[in-house]
Order: structure tokens, then sequence, then C-alpha cells
């Protein structure tokens, strides 16, 4: 009986390595190519030391050195699992430069390169994962991801200041940015930044904010803003996630009117994905409320509602001491009211519609603007996590003092009811503040928690401390699964059937 014989690939070995032509993306430059009969060949990945019978490619570097290689999956191909390596040198002398196991698509692999020396060949390995992996096509291309425009200052995109997010806002892009210049001082992490100027208004006071553009695989960023010029850069504020969800937020006041602000924006860290976002400068109005001594009268009624205003704070700076209740709480505003006779007063804050304010603190104060005691503090007595402060006892008549803050600088700012009232003269048959309230239990919980009512619940999205999203859950029962969560204090956030949002506390053992 003869033997069989074995019909290795090609490409089989680093001499034999396929050539790649280098495209403008992903299709452009693909090839279908197949690792049925390969061999072991080189040394294993540095991220996979179980990688097996691998193929070889090799490709030169465009002239803007950077270039991006990438496997996919072949529709009926039973190999399903890639890693890829990225070499310099020559066959018998090669050194890794990049290996990625799971980076692309499903378990395929993707490296993108910056840098690199145009004109000079970089030899690359396709392995299968591990000996139970299949062999069969594939494909893998070598493509250009060329930098933005505005990949550096010194052709930075101006921004024209509106009037709020929407009028000021453009959408822009940051596929391909490099690094440039020092890292935001408020996340040492971020990376591939772009570039933005704007000139100053005549009020000196400006609003620089970020949010997640539709369909966009880019949904973490931080802000920096600078003076001075070009190669001479101050900063002059940083936020990572102090606007909506994981995007920032910068509010400038006291600038000189007519001066040129940079403005850089990073992705959060390498692990973040590329993608478009909108970016936008408004013009910020600092807040009537923003100082104890403009306090914004509340008059007292009979229930929430009959004492209810709505107020906002966005904008709102920290002023006076933090609560004692919350250390971590910022951007306070601030309103008074008069004791009513029966020296009781309940003083709550609530959800807005459509708001992206979702956590409050209270204090209340007795005496005057510049030396006042803090009678009453609350964060979480309210509806979900905003606050109530109930006052008896007091001296009818007196002024006292409230200050609503933001539970930390990561709470988004935003509109929110205020009320004063005292409901102890309301009769059996009246009932105050007939609203549903929604809890979660077991709080702790180990693995599963369970949401009181579930019927108006349209989504779910679990979002940690920092303010970034986990997990949503869309159209969910009542027994939430969240045994794949760290140890740690969660806020789970139900967005409603009629568009408004109830944010909850949790905490997770």
């Amino acid at each position: 009986m003869l033997a069989a014989t074995l019909v290795y690939a090609q490409n089989d070995n680093c001499s034999g390595a396929t050539s790649l032509t280098v495209g403008t993306d992903f299709t452009s430059g693909a090839t279908t190519s197949t690792n049925a009969g390969a061999s072991d060949d080189g040394d294993v990945p540095s991220c996979n030391s179980d990688a097996v019978e691998n193929v070889w490619f090799s490709v030169v570097v465009p002239a803007s050195g950077n270039i991006t290689i990438e496997t996919r999956e072949v529709s009926g191909s039973s190999f399903d699992d890639s890693t890829l390596t990225a070499y310099t040198g020559s066959c018998g002398s090669l050194t890794e430069i990049d290996c990625d196991d799971d980076g692309g698509e499903g378990l395929f692999s993707k490296l993108s390169l910056t840098g690199q020396t145009p004109g000079s060949t970089i030899y690359l390995s396709v392995w299968k994962y591990d000996s139970s992996t299949g062999n069969g096509d594939f494909e893998i291309s070598a493509y250009q991801v060329l930098p933005p425009a505005n990949d550096n200052c010194s052709a930075a995109v101006p921004l024209t200041v509106g009037t709020n997010f929407t009028s000021g806002m453009i959408t822009s892009n940051n596929t391909g940015a490099t690094t440039d210049g020092t890292a935001p001082s408020c996340n040492s992490d971020a990376e591939e930044n772009v570039w933005f100027s704007v000139v100053v208004p005549q009020s000196g006071n400006i609003t620089i904010e970020t949010r997640e553009a539709a369909n966009s695989s880019f949904s973490d960023s931080s802000l920096t803003v600078y003076s001075g010029t070009c190669g001479s850069l101050t900063e002059v504020g940083c936020d990572d996630d102090g606007g909506n969800g994981a995007f920032s937020l910068v509010s400038l006041t006291g600038q000189t009117p007519g001066t040129t602000l940079y403005v850089s924006v990073w992705k959060y860290s390498s692990s973040t994905s590329n993608g478009e976002f909108q970016i936008s400068a408004y013009e910020s109005t600092p807040l009537a409320n923003d100082n104890c001594s403009t306090a914004i009268p509340l008059t007292s009624g009979t229930d929430f509602t009959s004492g209810m205003i709505t107020s906002d704070n966005s904008g709102a700076t920290a002023d006076g001491t933090a609560p004692s209740c919350n250390s971590g709480a910022t951007g306070n505003v601030w309103f008074s009211v008069v004791v009513p006779q029966s020296g009781k007063v309940k003083i709550e804050t609530k959800e807005a519609a459509n708001s992206s304010f979702s956590d409050s603190s209270i204090t209340v104060y007795s005496g005057t603007c510049g030396s006042l005691t803090e009678i009453g503090c609350d964060d979480d007595g309210g509806d979900g996590n905003f606050s109530l402060v109930s006052l008896t006892g007091q001296t009818p008549g007196a002024t006292l003092y409230v200050s609503v803050w933001k539970y930390s600088s990561s709470t988004s700012n935003g509109e929110f009811q205020i009320s004063a009232y005292d409901n102890s003269t309301l009769s059996t048959n009246e009932v105050a503040g007939n609203s549903k309230k929604i809890s979660v239990s077991p709080n702790p919980f180990n693995d599963v928690v369970t949401i009181s009512d579930v019927s108006d619940v349209k989504s779910v999205s679990i979002i940690n401390p920092s303010g970034r999203l986990v997990k949503v859950i869309e159209k969910p029962s009542a027994s939430l699964y969240l045994g794949d969560l760290q140890t740690g204090v969660y806020f789970i956030s139900l967005k409603m059937n009629d568009g408004t949002t109830k944010t909850l506390k949790a905490i997770k053992k």
C-alpha cells in the first residue's frame, strides 16, 4: 500500500508568503485564502500559545506608515477562529511586532499598525486558534485607514458657538486618529484624539460637550480644553464622564472674549472603539440661583404638586460645604422657603420628564447666607435616587435655605422638580403623592434582582458608579440576572413606555 501524500498550502512557509495589496477598506483589500493542509511554521504567537497550523502573507507598508490587517469568516467554512501575528525582518530572522486573537469580528483577528516604515515589508501569519479548530477558507485584508483631517492641533476644526447643544452641534469621527499631545489630567489612559477650536463669546462663558452619534461604536470620550497656541497649550478644563452616559462636558466661565480655545476629544482607552460622535460648543449662562444669595423662593404647598416648580442645574458650580450625607456631591443650586405656621415642612425633589438629571442630594440650612447651619440632609429618601427632607419644630415665619446637589461629578445635569409643602393638614380621605413607586429586591443582591413592577418598563440599563453603561436589557421580565456583574454599587435605569426614566440604586454582593 502506498503511503498517503500530505499536500501543504502554497504559503505554508514564510518564504512562500502570499502578497497582499493594500486597499482603502476591508473589501477593497480582501482576498480569500485557506489553511487547509497547513503545518506549524515559526514561533507560536505571543497572544495565544495554543495556536497551530499557520499560513503566511506579506504586505508593503504604504506612505502613511499606517496599516490594518484583518481576517474574517467565509460563509460555510469550518475555519471559525483565527489568531494573527505581524513581523518585521526577513524570513528566518523575524521579530513579532503585534499579535491579536479575537479583536476582529466574532472570533477573528485584527491588527492596526501605526508608525511603520513606508516601503518596508511586513510578514503576517494566520493561525487557527488551537488543534480543535477546523481548517478551511477565510478572508484576509490589508488596508490603510488615513488619519482624520483634524488629527493634529494645527488642523483643528472650528466650532461655531450655539445657544444650546443642538444649535452648536456637528458630527465628527476619530477613526484613524493618532495620539497627539499630553494625556488628559482627568484620564491618563486616554488616546487617539482629534482637535477642534472655538472662539470665546462676549459673555466669557462657554460649554463644550460630546454625545453619542446614532449607530456609532464610539461610546466613551474624554474631553480637554486648552488656552494658548498649538505647541504651547495650557489645559484649562478636563472631563471624562460629566456629560450624557460615558460622554464628556466642560463648562468654563470668565474666559477672555474673542480668544481661541483648543479642544481635544479622546477615546477613553485603547479598548474603546473608534467611530462617529457629536460635539457642540454653546454659550452657557450662569444660573440665577447658583449662589445662596440669589436663592429662588419656594411657596409652601399642601402637597408636592401644589408647591412644585421645575428647575435646572445645568452649568451649576459647587457653592458651600458638601452635604453631611454625601461628601461627593457637587454642582448645587439654591432655594429658600418660609416655614409655615405648623412649624413643619417637607422639601422634596423628583425627576423631570425627559431629563438626564437622575440623582440628587438635598441640604437644608437655618441662618443667613455666609453663616448657615445644616439642619437636614438626604440623599435617596424620595422617589428612586431623588431626595426628601422632612422637618418639624421649626420657627414659623423663619426662612430656611435649601441646596439641591447632583450626586457626584459623573451625574448628568438637567431639569428636576422641587417642592416645599406641609401635608400634615390633609384629611384622611386625601392622598398626597399618588404616584406608583418602583423598587428592587433583594438589595443587596447576589445574582438575581427583582423589579417590583415592569408593566410600563420598556428597557433596563445597568450603569456603574462611574456612569458607564455595562448592560442593556430590552423588554425585561421582573427578574433580572446580573450574576456577571462585579461586586459594587450599580444604578438600574428604567426607561418607561412614556419616555421618562426612573433610576434605582442597587448593591451587588
